[in-house]
């Protein structure tokens, strides 16, 4: 499997996150997954599950349209897995297309 860490704009710098992108997978154990983004599917498959999502401390919602509508999501996710986990929005302002 390849893998390479994703760069992003300085400007995200102090969320301290990392973006991993992984190519060539062919491994039939990992069930493919798909999400809607503004009307087009996106793959992804489930890397971390388990423990180590009970590692999770932290979220930042980023930038976007509907940051608080994100927000409040995110927040109901993470009350239905029972995480204690802080959830706040970037300060970094939404430049939109």
């Amino acid at each position: 499997i390849e893998c390479m860490i994703r760069l992003k704009h300085k400007g995200f710098e102090e969320e301290k996150e990392y973006r991993i992108a992984l190519g060539g997978i062919s491994s039939p154990e990992k069930e493919v997954c798909f999400h809607n983004s503004h009307g087009t599917l996106i793959p992804y498959i489930k890397i971390f599950q388990g423990k180590a999502i009970s590692a999770l401390r932290e979220i930042t919602v980023g930038p976007s349209v509907n940051m608080d509508l994100r927000k409040k999501s995110i927040e109901l996710l993470i009350k239905s897995k029972s995480l204690k986990v802080e959830i706040k929005k970037s300060a970094i302002p939404y430049i939109g297309e």
